[in-house]
Protein backbone atom coordinates (compact mmCIF):
# COMPACT_ATOMS: atom_id res chain seq x y z
CA UNK A 1 0.00 0.00 0.00
CA UNK A 2 2.80 2.34 0.85
CA UNK A 3 4.51 1.66 -2.45
CA UNK A 4 1.49 2.56 -4.56
CA UNK A 5 0.18 6.00 -5.38
CA UNK A 6 -3.27 6.73 -4.07
CA UNK A 7 -6.01 7.56 -6.56
CA UNK A 8 -6.58 11.31 -6.88
CA UNK A 9 -10.01 11.07 -5.30
CA UNK A 10 -8.77 9.11 -2.33
CA UNK A 11 -5.84 11.45 -1.87
CA UNK A 12 -8.04 14.50 -1.76
CA UNK A 13 -10.38 12.86 0.71
CA UNK A 14 -7.53 11.85 3.03
CA UNK A 15 -6.30 15.44 3.04
CA UNK A 16 -9.79 16.63 3.71
CA UNK A 17 -10.01 14.25 6.68
CA UNK A 18 -6.93 15.79 8.28
CA UNK A 19 -7.87 19.45 7.63
CA UNK A 20 -11.47 20.43 8.44
CA UNK A 21 -13.24 21.99 5.50
CA UNK A 22 -15.73 24.83 6.07
CA UNK A 23 -19.29 23.63 5.97
CA UNK A 24 -20.21 25.68 2.87
CA UNK A 25 -17.36 24.17 0.89
CA UNK A 26 -18.29 20.62 1.86
CA UNK A 27 -21.89 21.20 0.77
CA UNK A 28 -20.76 22.70 -2.55
CA UNK A 29 -18.41 19.74 -3.13
CA UNK A 30 -21.26 17.29 -2.68
CA UNK A 31 -23.67 19.30 -4.84
CA UNK A 32 -23.90 17.75 -8.30
CA UNK A 33 -25.39 20.99 -9.68
CA UNK A 34 -22.51 23.18 -8.54
CA UNK A 35 -20.96 25.22 -11.38
CA UNK A 36 -18.07 27.62 -10.91
CA UNK A 37 -19.02 29.62 -14.01
CA UNK A 38 -17.06 27.67 -16.54
CA UNK A 39 -20.00 25.53 -17.59
CA UNK A 40 -22.23 28.62 -18.01
CA UNK A 41 -19.60 30.37 -20.10
CA UNK A 42 -19.23 27.26 -22.24
CA UNK A 43 -22.99 27.12 -22.86
CA UNK A 44 -23.08 30.83 -23.80
CA UNK A 45 -20.20 30.26 -26.19
CA UNK A 46 -22.20 27.61 -28.00
CA UNK A 47 -25.09 29.97 -28.73
CA UNK A 48 -23.27 33.30 -29.29
CA UNK A 49 -22.51 34.13 -32.91
CA UNK A 50 -20.45 37.04 -34.19
CA UNK A 51 -22.31 38.83 -36.98
CA UNK A 52 -21.44 41.71 -39.27
CA UNK A 53 -25.02 43.05 -39.23
CA UNK A 54 -27.74 43.46 -36.60
CA UNK A 55 -31.20 42.00 -36.73
CA UNK A 56 -34.18 44.31 -37.20
CA UNK A 57 -35.06 44.11 -33.49
CA UNK A 58 -31.47 44.84 -32.47
CA UNK A 59 -31.28 47.79 -34.86
CA UNK A 60 -34.50 49.22 -33.44
CA UNK A 61 -33.20 48.84 -29.88
CA UNK A 62 -29.90 50.50 -30.81
CA UNK A 63 -31.65 53.43 -32.48
CA UNK A 64 -33.86 53.90 -29.42
CA UNK A 65 -30.75 54.00 -27.24
CA UNK A 66 -29.10 56.48 -29.56
CA UNK A 67 -32.16 58.72 -29.46
CA UNK A 68 -32.04 58.73 -25.69
CA UNK A 69 -28.32 59.40 -25.79
CA UNK A 70 -28.90 62.35 -28.13
CA UNK A 71 -31.57 63.59 -25.70
CA UNK A 72 -34.32 63.48 -28.30
CA UNK A 73 -36.67 62.59 -25.50
CA UNK A 74 -39.37 60.04 -26.32
CA UNK A 75 -41.28 60.73 -23.12
CA UNK A 76 -44.92 61.60 -23.65
CA UNK A 77 -45.91 65.15 -22.76
CA UNK A 78 -48.28 65.45 -19.84
CA UNK A 79 -49.73 68.70 -21.25
CA UNK A 80 -49.32 68.81 -25.05
CA UNK A 81 -50.25 71.94 -26.98
CA UNK A 82 -53.20 72.11 -29.31
CA UNK A 83 -52.52 71.45 -32.99
CA UNK A 84 -52.85 75.16 -33.78
CA UNK A 85 -50.34 76.16 -31.10
CA UNK A 86 -47.99 73.29 -31.93
CA UNK A 87 -47.83 74.18 -35.62
CA UNK A 88 -47.09 77.88 -35.18
CA UNK A 89 -44.35 79.10 -37.52
CA UNK A 90 -43.28 82.73 -37.12
CA UNK A 91 -46.49 84.32 -35.82
CA UNK A 92 -45.91 88.07 -36.03
CA UNK A 93 -42.44 89.14 -37.26
CA UNK A 94 -41.09 92.07 -35.26
CA UNK A 95 -38.06 94.32 -35.50
CA UNK A 96 -35.76 95.40 -32.65
CA UNK A 97 -36.41 98.88 -31.31
CA UNK A 98 -32.65 99.51 -31.10
CA UNK A 99 -29.55 97.81 -32.50
CA UNK A 100 -25.89 98.45 -31.76
CA UNK A 101 -22.94 97.09 -33.78
CA UNK A 102 -20.05 96.26 -31.48
CA UNK A 103 -17.29 96.90 -33.99
CA UNK A 104 -14.88 94.82 -36.00
CA UNK A 105 -13.53 91.77 -34.20
CA UNK A 106 -16.01 92.07 -31.32
CA UNK A 107 -18.27 89.21 -30.35
CA UNK A 108 -21.09 89.34 -27.80
CA UNK A 109 -21.03 86.00 -25.99
CA UNK A 110 -22.80 86.91 -22.74
CA UNK A 111 -25.01 89.72 -21.50
CA UNK A 112 -26.57 90.86 -18.22
CA UNK A 113 -28.41 93.86 -16.79
CA UNK A 114 -27.91 95.46 -13.39
CA UNK A 115 -30.75 95.00 -10.92
CA UNK A 116 -31.22 98.78 -10.67
CA UNK A 117 -31.65 98.93 -14.43
CA UNK A 118 -29.05 101.55 -15.18
CA UNK A 119 -26.46 99.60 -17.16
CA UNK A 120 -26.20 96.67 -19.56
CA UNK A 121 -22.95 94.66 -19.67
CA UNK A 122 -21.84 92.66 -22.72
CA UNK A 123 -18.87 90.30 -22.56
CA UNK A 124 -16.91 88.83 -25.43
CA UNK A 125 -13.53 88.06 -26.89
CA UNK A 126 -10.24 89.79 -26.13
CA UNK A 127 -11.22 90.23 -22.50
CA UNK A 128 -13.54 93.16 -23.16
CA UNK A 129 -16.76 94.08 -21.36
CA UNK A 130 -18.82 96.79 -23.04
CA UNK A 131 -21.21 98.81 -20.89
CA UNK A 132 -24.27 100.05 -22.77
CA UNK A 133 -27.14 102.35 -21.90
CA UNK A 134 -30.17 100.07 -21.44
CA UNK A 135 -32.60 102.56 -23.01
CA UNK A 136 -30.72 103.22 -26.22
CA UNK A 137 -27.73 100.82 -26.31
CA UNK A 138 -25.45 103.86 -26.51
CA UNK A 139 -21.90 103.01 -25.34
CA UNK A 140 -21.19 104.09 -21.76
CA UNK A 141 -17.75 102.59 -21.12
CA UNK A 142 -15.48 99.66 -21.95
CA UNK A 143 -13.66 97.47 -19.44
CA UNK A 144 -10.58 95.56 -20.55
CA UNK A 145 -10.06 92.77 -18.06
CA UNK A 146 -6.28 92.74 -18.42
CA UNK A 147 -6.13 96.43 -17.52
CA UNK A 148 -8.20 96.18 -14.37
CA UNK A 149 -6.00 96.75 -11.34
CA UNK A 150 -6.81 95.89 -7.74
CA UNK A 151 -6.47 98.87 -5.34
CA UNK A 152 -3.77 98.85 -2.71
CA UNK A 153 -6.29 99.31 0.10
CA UNK A 154 -9.75 100.50 0.97
CA UNK A 155 -13.09 98.82 1.41
CA UNK A 156 -14.26 96.07 -0.88
CA UNK A 157 -17.62 94.56 -1.63
CA UNK A 158 -19.61 92.73 0.98
CA UNK A 159 -18.03 94.61 3.89
CA UNK A 160 -14.54 93.19 3.41
CA UNK A 161 -11.41 94.74 2.04
CA UNK A 162 -10.32 93.83 -1.47
CA UNK A 163 -8.04 90.88 -1.93
CA UNK A 164 -4.82 91.82 -3.73
CA UNK A 165 -4.66 90.30 -7.15
CA UNK A 166 -1.85 87.97 -8.07
CA UNK A 167 1.23 89.91 -9.03
CA UNK A 168 1.28 88.80 -12.62
CA UNK A 169 0.35 90.85 -15.64
CA UNK A 170 -1.81 89.25 -18.26
CA UNK A 171 0.25 86.74 -20.21
CA UNK A 172 -0.26 85.26 -23.63
CA UNK A 173 -3.15 85.38 -26.06
CA UNK A 174 -5.11 88.50 -26.78
CA UNK A 175 -4.39 89.99 -23.34
CA UNK A 176 -0.60 90.21 -23.58
CA UNK A 177 -0.35 93.63 -25.19
CA UNK A 178 -3.00 95.14 -22.93
CA UNK A 179 -1.34 93.64 -19.86
CA UNK A 180 2.00 95.16 -20.84
CA UNK A 181 0.40 98.55 -21.35
CA UNK A 182 -1.26 98.37 -17.95
CA UNK A 183 2.04 97.50 -16.31
CA UNK A 184 3.68 100.43 -18.06
CA UNK A 185 1.13 102.77 -16.49
CA UNK A 186 1.80 101.33 -13.06
CA UNK A 187 -1.37 99.21 -13.16
CA UNK A 188 0.35 95.86 -13.48
CA UNK A 189 -2.26 93.96 -11.45
CA UNK A 190 -4.49 92.18 -13.91
CA UNK A 191 -7.10 91.09 -11.40
CA UNK A 192 -5.55 87.66 -11.59
CA UNK A 193 -7.19 86.95 -14.96
CA UNK A 194 -4.80 85.40 -17.44
CA UNK A 195 -7.09 83.40 -19.66
CA UNK A 196 -5.29 81.99 -22.65
CA UNK A 197 -7.79 83.35 -25.17
CA UNK A 198 -9.16 86.25 -23.17
CA UNK A 199 -12.81 85.28 -23.68
CA UNK A 200 -15.29 86.59 -21.10
CA UNK A 201 -17.69 83.66 -20.89
CA UNK A 202 -20.23 84.81 -18.31
CA UNK A 203 -21.36 87.93 -16.45
CA UNK A 204 -23.57 88.51 -13.41
CA UNK A 205 -24.37 91.67 -11.48
CA UNK A 206 -24.55 91.55 -7.72
CA UNK A 207 -28.02 92.81 -6.67
CA UNK A 208 -27.95 96.44 -5.59
CA UNK A 209 -28.80 96.65 -1.89
CA UNK A 210 -30.58 99.78 -0.73
CA UNK A 211 -28.29 101.92 1.43
CA UNK A 212 -25.14 100.05 0.42
CA UNK A 213 -22.18 102.06 -0.80
CA UNK A 214 -21.27 99.33 -3.27
CA UNK A 215 -23.64 99.41 -6.22
CA UNK A 216 -23.08 98.08 -9.75
CA UNK A 217 -20.66 95.31 -8.78
CA UNK A 218 -20.13 93.00 -11.74
CA UNK A 219 -18.82 89.42 -11.70
CA UNK A 220 -16.97 88.33 -14.83
CA UNK A 221 -15.72 84.84 -15.68
CA UNK A 222 -12.60 84.45 -17.80
CA UNK A 223 -10.75 81.13 -18.09
CA UNK A 224 -10.38 79.80 -14.51
CA UNK A 225 -10.99 83.10 -12.70
CA UNK A 226 -13.96 85.12 -11.43
CA UNK A 227 -13.28 88.83 -11.04
CA UNK A 228 -15.50 91.15 -8.96
CA UNK A 229 -15.27 94.69 -10.32
CA UNK A 230 -17.00 97.94 -9.49
CA UNK A 231 -17.98 99.20 -12.90
CA UNK A 232 -18.06 102.86 -11.89
CA UNK A 233 -14.47 103.03 -10.63
CA UNK A 234 -13.11 99.97 -12.52
CA UNK A 235 -11.69 98.71 -9.23
CA UNK A 236 -11.22 94.98 -8.74
CA UNK A 237 -12.65 94.05 -5.36
CA UNK A 238 -11.48 90.46 -5.29
CA UNK A 239 -10.79 87.44 -7.49
CA UNK A 240 -11.56 83.75 -7.12
CA UNK A 241 -9.65 81.08 -9.03
CA UNK A 242 -10.76 77.58 -9.98
CA UNK A 243 -7.55 75.88 -10.99
CA UNK A 244 -7.96 73.47 -13.90
CA UNK A 245 -11.45 74.66 -14.76
CA UNK A 246 -12.75 76.75 -17.64
CA UNK A 247 -15.73 78.61 -16.23
CA UNK A 248 -18.72 78.65 -18.59
CA UNK A 249 -21.46 80.11 -16.43
CA UNK A 250 -22.17 82.22 -13.33
CA UNK A 251 -25.48 82.58 -11.48
CA UNK A 252 -26.18 85.05 -8.68
CA UNK A 253 -28.84 84.21 -6.13
CA UNK A 254 -31.61 86.80 -5.92
CA UNK A 255 -30.61 87.97 -2.44
CA UNK A 256 -26.98 88.42 -3.48
CA UNK A 257 -25.65 86.36 -0.58
CA UNK A 258 -24.46 83.49 -2.76
CA UNK A 259 -23.44 82.86 -6.34
CA UNK A 260 -22.50 79.72 -8.23
CA UNK A 261 -20.14 78.80 -11.05
CA UNK A 262 -19.68 75.79 -13.31
CA UNK A 263 -17.70 74.81 -16.38
CA UNK A 264 -15.44 72.28 -18.00
CA UNK A 265 -14.50 70.28 -14.90
CA UNK A 266 -18.19 69.31 -14.37
CA UNK A 267 -18.25 70.64 -10.79
CA UNK A 268 -20.78 73.19 -9.50
CA UNK A 269 -19.24 75.53 -6.94
CA UNK A 270 -21.24 77.75 -4.61
CA UNK A 271 -19.66 80.82 -2.98
CA UNK A 272 -21.00 82.52 0.13
CA UNK A 273 -20.41 86.24 -0.46
CA UNK A 274 -22.03 87.22 2.82
CA UNK A 275 -19.84 85.01 5.01
CA UNK A 276 -16.56 85.18 3.09
CA UNK A 277 -16.34 87.76 0.28
CA UNK A 278 -13.75 86.64 -2.22
CA UNK A 279 -13.23 83.37 -0.37
CA UNK A 280 -13.17 79.77 -1.48
CA UNK A 281 -16.30 77.88 -2.47
CA UNK A 282 -18.44 76.91 0.50
CA UNK A 283 -20.05 74.06 -1.44
CA UNK A 284 -18.51 71.81 -4.08
CA UNK A 285 -21.26 69.86 -5.81
CA UNK A 286 -20.03 66.91 -7.84
CA UNK A 287 -21.97 63.79 -6.81
CA UNK A 288 -25.37 62.32 -6.01
CA UNK A 289 -26.52 59.54 -3.74
CA UNK A 290 -24.82 56.93 -5.92
CA UNK A 291 -28.09 55.14 -6.60
CA UNK A 292 -30.59 57.41 -8.32
CA UNK A 293 -28.52 60.57 -8.81
CA UNK A 294 -24.95 61.39 -9.77
CA UNK A 295 -22.83 64.39 -10.67
CA UNK A 296 -22.24 65.77 -14.15
CA UNK A 297 -20.04 63.89 -16.60
CA UNK A 298 -19.37 66.67 -19.12
CA UNK A 299 -19.22 70.46 -19.49
CA UNK A 300 -21.83 72.50 -17.61
CA UNK A 301 -23.17 75.57 -19.43
CA UNK A 302 -26.11 76.87 -17.43
CA UNK A 303 -27.19 77.38 -13.81
CA UNK A 304 -30.47 78.54 -12.30
CA UNK A 305 -31.46 79.20 -8.68
CA UNK A 306 -34.89 78.09 -7.46
CA UNK A 307 -36.83 81.32 -6.72
CA UNK A 308 -38.97 79.65 -4.02
CA UNK A 309 -36.14 77.83 -2.22
CA UNK A 310 -32.71 79.49 -1.88
CA UNK A 311 -31.11 76.13 -1.07
CA UNK A 312 -31.92 74.62 -4.49
CA UNK A 313 -29.92 75.22 -7.67
CA UNK A 314 -30.16 73.52 -11.07
CA UNK A 315 -27.43 72.87 -13.61
CA UNK A 316 -27.34 71.58 -17.17
CA UNK A 317 -24.87 70.93 -19.96
CA UNK A 318 -23.54 68.48 -22.49
CA UNK A 319 -24.34 65.26 -20.62
CA UNK A 320 -28.06 65.48 -21.51
CA UNK A 321 -29.21 65.96 -17.93
CA UNK A 322 -30.42 68.72 -15.68
CA UNK A 323 -29.38 68.08 -12.09
CA UNK A 324 -31.20 69.44 -9.05
CA UNK A 325 -28.80 70.21 -6.17
CA UNK A 326 -29.77 70.72 -2.54
CA UNK A 327 -27.21 72.72 -0.56
CA UNK A 328 -28.51 71.24 2.70
CA UNK A 329 -27.28 67.76 1.77
CA UNK A 330 -24.41 68.85 -0.54
CA UNK A 331 -25.44 66.64 -3.48
CA UNK A 332 -27.85 66.20 -6.36
CA UNK A 333 -31.28 65.00 -5.29
CA UNK A 334 -33.10 64.74 -8.62
CA UNK A 335 -32.41 64.77 -12.33
CA UNK A 336 -34.22 65.55 -15.57
CA UNK A 337 -33.08 63.40 -18.48
CA UNK A 338 -33.01 64.71 -22.02
CA UNK A 339 -31.98 68.38 -22.36
CA UNK A 340 -28.71 68.97 -24.24
CA UNK A 341 -27.77 72.46 -23.05
CA UNK A 342 -24.98 74.41 -24.75
CA UNK A 343 -25.62 77.95 -23.49
CA UNK A 344 -27.64 80.01 -21.04
CA UNK A 345 -30.76 77.93 -21.65
CA UNK A 346 -31.99 76.78 -18.23
CA UNK A 347 -34.44 78.66 -16.04
CA UNK A 348 -37.01 78.15 -13.28
CA UNK A 349 -40.36 79.88 -12.84
CA UNK A 350 -41.73 80.33 -9.30
CA UNK A 351 -44.55 78.00 -8.28
CA UNK A 352 -46.79 81.06 -8.07
CA UNK A 353 -45.65 82.42 -11.45
CA UNK A 354 -47.78 82.62 -14.56
CA UNK A 355 -48.24 79.25 -16.20
CA UNK A 356 -46.90 77.28 -13.22
CA UNK A 357 -48.95 74.74 -11.28
CA UNK A 358 -49.50 75.76 -7.68
CA UNK A 359 -47.60 72.80 -6.25
CA UNK A 360 -44.40 72.86 -8.28
CA UNK A 361 -42.31 75.35 -10.28
CA UNK A 362 -41.73 75.02 -14.00
CA UNK A 363 -38.31 74.30 -15.48
CA UNK A 364 -37.50 75.67 -18.94
CA UNK A 365 -34.78 74.04 -21.04
CA UNK A 366 -33.40 74.94 -24.45
CA UNK A 367 -31.51 72.14 -26.16
CA UNK A 368 -29.12 72.68 -29.07
CA UNK A 369 -30.88 70.18 -31.34
CA UNK A 370 -33.56 70.13 -34.01
CA UNK A 371 -36.18 67.88 -32.38
CA UNK A 372 -38.20 69.31 -29.49
CA UNK A 373 -35.50 71.76 -28.42
CA UNK A 374 -37.66 73.97 -26.17
CA UNK A 375 -39.36 72.18 -23.29
CA UNK A 376 -41.21 72.74 -20.02
CA UNK A 377 -40.72 70.32 -17.12
CA UNK A 378 -42.25 69.83 -13.69
CA UNK A 379 -39.53 70.39 -11.09
CA UNK A 380 -41.12 68.17 -8.45
CA UNK A 381 -41.50 65.05 -10.57
CA UNK A 382 -38.98 65.70 -13.35
CA UNK A 383 -41.69 64.86 -15.91
CA UNK A 384 -41.95 66.50 -19.32
CA UNK A 385 -44.98 68.79 -19.45
CA UNK A 386 -44.92 70.52 -22.83
CA UNK A 387 -42.84 70.82 -26.00
CA UNK A 388 -43.04 74.44 -27.11
CA UNK A 389 -43.34 75.05 -30.87
CA UNK A 390 -39.99 75.57 -32.59
CA UNK A 391 -40.66 75.59 -36.31
CA UNK A 392 -37.59 75.91 -38.54
CA UNK A 393 -37.61 77.09 -42.15
CA UNK A 394 -34.96 74.51 -43.00
CA UNK A 395 -33.22 71.60 -41.25
CA UNK A 396 -31.13 72.86 -38.33
CA UNK A 397 -32.09 76.40 -39.29
CA UNK A 398 -31.97 77.61 -35.68
CA UNK A 399 -30.91 75.60 -32.64
CA UNK A 400 -31.45 77.23 -29.21
CA UNK A 401 -28.53 78.61 -27.21
CA UNK A 402 -30.57 80.83 -24.87
CA UNK A 403 -33.92 80.38 -23.12
CA UNK A 404 -35.32 82.39 -20.20
CA UNK A 405 -38.58 83.05 -18.40
CA UNK A 406 -39.78 86.63 -18.22
CA UNK A 407 -39.88 88.24 -14.79
CA UNK A 408 -41.72 91.15 -13.19
CA UNK A 409 -44.05 92.78 -15.71
CA UNK A 410 -42.95 90.13 -18.23
CA UNK A 411 -43.88 87.16 -16.03
CA UNK A 412 -45.58 84.50 -18.12
CA UNK A 413 -43.36 85.08 -21.14
CA UNK A 414 -40.67 82.76 -22.52
CA UNK A 415 -37.83 84.20 -24.61
CA UNK A 416 -35.54 81.91 -26.61
CA UNK A 417 -32.98 82.31 -29.38
CA UNK A 418 -30.28 80.36 -31.12
CA UNK A 419 -27.89 79.83 -33.98
CA UNK A 420 -27.94 78.27 -37.43
CA UNK A 421 -28.58 79.29 -41.01
CA UNK A 422 -31.70 81.21 -39.90
CA UNK A 423 -30.95 82.61 -36.43
CA UNK A 424 -33.87 84.17 -34.59
CA UNK A 425 -35.45 85.12 -31.26
CA UNK A 426 -38.90 83.88 -30.33
CA UNK A 427 -41.19 85.21 -27.62
CA UNK A 428 -44.03 83.08 -26.21
CA UNK A 429 -47.02 83.87 -24.03
CA UNK A 430 -47.33 81.04 -21.49
CA UNK A 431 -50.81 80.74 -20.00
CA UNK A 432 -50.38 77.27 -18.51
CA UNK A 433 -48.55 74.07 -19.35
CA UNK A 434 -50.24 72.90 -22.53
CA UNK A 435 -51.49 76.39 -23.36
CA UNK A 436 -48.80 78.60 -24.90
CA UNK A 437 -48.99 80.95 -27.87
CA UNK A 438 -46.07 82.08 -29.99
CA UNK A 439 -46.32 85.87 -29.69
CA UNK A 440 -43.75 86.98 -32.26
CA UNK A 441 -40.42 86.27 -33.89
CA UNK A 442 -37.41 88.53 -34.46
CA UNK A 443 -35.16 87.47 -37.32
CA UNK A 444 -31.49 88.25 -36.69
CA UNK A 445 -28.51 88.31 -38.99
CA UNK A 446 -26.13 86.72 -36.52
CA UNK A 447 -26.26 83.82 -34.02
CA UNK A 448 -28.02 84.52 -30.73
CA UNK A 449 -25.65 83.70 -27.86
CA UNK A 450 -27.52 85.08 -24.84
CA UNK A 451 -30.43 87.24 -23.71
CA UNK A 452 -31.12 89.44 -20.69
CA UNK A 453 -34.34 91.08 -19.62
CA UNK A 454 -34.13 94.76 -18.80
CA UNK A 455 -36.90 95.80 -16.46
CA UNK A 456 -38.86 99.01 -16.44
CA UNK A 457 -37.36 100.85 -19.39
CA UNK A 458 -39.17 103.11 -21.82
CA UNK A 459 -37.00 101.54 -24.46
CA UNK A 460 -39.61 101.40 -27.19
CA UNK A 461 -41.18 104.41 -28.89
CA UNK A 462 -44.74 105.28 -28.02
CA UNK A 463 -47.04 102.50 -29.11
CA UNK A 464 -49.82 103.80 -31.38
CA UNK A 465 -53.28 103.19 -30.03
CA UNK A 466 -52.22 102.62 -26.42
CA UNK A 467 -53.01 105.50 -24.11
CA UNK A 468 -50.11 106.61 -21.96
CA UNK A 469 -47.71 104.28 -23.70
CA UNK A 470 -45.05 106.97 -23.96
CA UNK A 471 -44.97 107.36 -20.18
CA UNK A 472 -45.15 103.66 -19.41
CA UNK A 473 -41.91 101.82 -18.86
CA UNK A 474 -42.19 98.52 -20.71
CA UNK A 475 -39.81 95.59 -20.16
CA UNK A 476 -37.51 94.69 -23.02
CA UNK A 477 -35.08 91.91 -23.76
CA UNK A 478 -31.48 92.60 -24.77
CA UNK A 479 -30.12 90.08 -27.26
CA UNK A 480 -26.40 89.36 -27.74
CA UNK A 481 -25.98 88.43 -31.41
CA UNK A 482 -22.36 87.80 -32.22
CA UNK A 483 -21.03 91.26 -33.19
CA UNK A 484 -24.19 93.23 -32.43
CA UNK A 485 -26.71 93.77 -29.65
CA UNK A 486 -30.47 94.26 -30.14
CA UNK A 487 -33.16 95.58 -27.83
CA UNK A 488 -36.58 94.00 -28.34
CA UNK A 489 -39.76 95.35 -26.76
CA UNK A 490 -41.96 92.82 -24.99
CA UNK A 491 -44.97 95.12 -24.97
CA UNK A 492 -47.05 93.32 -27.60
CA UNK A 493 -46.38 89.95 -25.99
CA UNK A 494 -47.60 91.28 -22.63
CA UNK A 495 -50.60 93.33 -23.77
CA UNK A 496 -51.40 91.70 -27.08
CA UNK A 497 -51.37 93.28 -30.54
CA UNK A 498 -52.89 96.70 -30.97
CA UNK A 499 -56.12 96.66 -33.02
CA UNK A 500 -55.61 97.97 -36.55
CA UNK A 501 -58.16 100.78 -36.13
CA UNK A 502 -56.52 101.99 -32.93
CA UNK A 503 -53.07 101.81 -34.50
CA UNK A 504 -54.30 103.84 -37.49
CA UNK A 505 -55.86 106.42 -35.20
CA UNK A 506 -52.70 106.62 -33.14
CA UNK A 507 -50.70 107.25 -36.29
CA UNK A 508 -52.68 110.47 -36.83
Amino acid sequence: MSGKALPAQASSRSVASKAPVPKAEVEDDDDDNFDDGGRAAEEIGKTFTYRATLSAAESAALESFRRRDRSEDDEQELNPLSAKQRNATYADIRQPVHSRPLGSGAEALCITASSSGNVLAVGGRHGTIQLLHPHTLEPMDTLVVAELGAPAGGGGGGGAGPRPAAANGAKGGANAAAGGAAAGRGGGNSGGLTGSDGVVTSLAFRPDVSGSRMQNVLLAAQADAIVHVHVGTKRVLHVQRESGNRINTLAMRADGRMFASAGSDTVVRVYDEAAAPGGAACRTLDHGDGVTTTGHTSHVFSLAWQPDDPQIILSGGWDNRVLVWDLRVHRSVRSISGPHICGDALDISPASGAGAPASSPLVLTGSWRATNPLQLWDLGSGRLLTNLPWWQPEPDGCLPYAARFGTGAAAGLVVAGGSGAKPMVRVYKLKAPGNCDLAFTVLTNRPVHATAQVQGFAAAPSTPGRAGAAATAEPCVAVACDNEVHLVSLSTAIHGPVPAAAAHAGGH
